[in-house]
């Protein structure tokens, strides 16, 4: 499954419109909506941000976005979500 397409399912189950997810995730409306649409591709930061805004745990997120193909990897953050999935009790463990 692509990123807009889960990006948009999680904003649906959320109940938030996109100016909502944008607000709660302090980005702009205008990026939420291209990222929905594949027109923008996210950081690995800009999906923590985003995750934080649609009140998701780290699991969730490794869970849902880690199999994404077009989420570009950063060797710092992939670290941390590996080693959340190891140990998702231990914060920065």
């Amino acid at each position: 499954m692509s990123f807009p397409h889960l990006l948009r399912s999680w904003r649906q189950k959320r109940r938030l419109s996109q100016l909502g997810l944008a607000l709660e995730s302090v980005v702009s409306q205008r990026h939420v909506s291209f990222l929905e649409s594949g027109r923008a591709h996210p950081s690995r930061a800009m999906l923590l941000q985003l995750a934080d805004g649609l009140r998701l745990s780290l699991f969730t997120v490794i869970a849902t976005f880690g199999t994404a193909q077009d989420v570009p990897a950063d060797d710092a953050t992939e670290r941390l979500l590996r080693q959340a999935a190891a140990d998702p009790l231990t914060p920065g463990a």
